[in-house]
């Protein structure tokens, strides 16, 4: 087995679990763990801990292997709120300056689209990756690269705790809502109308 697919399958391993439920917030789990359940070697478990602990999955604890990251409502309100001041702005430099639609907002929107729910972990990823390139191609019309790395950065260190949340808010209710506020946002920004995506953007980032 390579090393790359061995850190795979342990990376993958991990977040599996602790997508569904099966390590909860506040878990711990050990390299031994990983390497019997996988087959792997402690290196490539090492890794594979480092890799989701830089994802804010996991905290590594010395002599107890990895907590499992509980989620703090006062973390994601933070980072939601960072996210609503760097979009405001976004959009309001877009519809000042009539900017174009980026093909990416389209294109992410479709795939948003396309997910029904979250039944399956890999729909949960592929709505959750979509969501944040669509608002990322939007944050990138400012071309500024400072900015950028900043929004980033708050999808990056708050990854774990955001999928924990669609898995708790995986209804088809908040689905659909999601989905009409992201039509909505696409919509406003054709318009100009800097208000409507505005208001939306503070519905959607709560």
């Amino acid at each position: 087995m390579k090393k790359s697919s061995a850190l795979d399958r342990a990376y993958t391993w991990v977040r599996e679990r602790i997508l569904d439920g099966t390590l909860p917030g506040g878990s711990y789990i050990d390299e031994a763990t990983v390497c019997q359940a996988t087959g792997v070697s402690r290196t490539p478990a090492r890794e594979a801990f480092n890799r989701l602990e830089g994802e804010r999955f996991i905290t590594l604890v010395p002599r107890k292997g990895a907590q499992v990251r509980s989620i703090s409502s006062t973390d994601l309100l933070d980072a939601f709120h960072a996210r609503l001041m760097i979009e405001q702005f976004a959009a309001t430099e877009f519809c000042v300056e009539r900017k174009a639609i980026p093909d990416a907002m389209r294109t992410n929107l479709e795939v948003m689209n396309g997910v029904c729910d979250f039944s399956t972990t890999d729909a949960m990823l592929v709505y959750i990756n979509a969501d944040r390139e669509f608002h990322a191609a939007m944050v990138q019309t400012l071309n500024n690269r400072p900015i950028f790395e900043f929004f980033e950065s708050l999808w990056r260190n708050n990854s774990g705790a955001a999928i924990n949340r669609g898995q708790m808010l995986r209804s088809e209710s908040w689905l659909a809502t999601n989905h009409a506020q992201h039509r909505k946002i696409l919509a406003g920004l054709e318009a100009y109308d800097l208000d409507a995506v505005v208001g939306t953007l503070r519905e959607h980032l709560r």
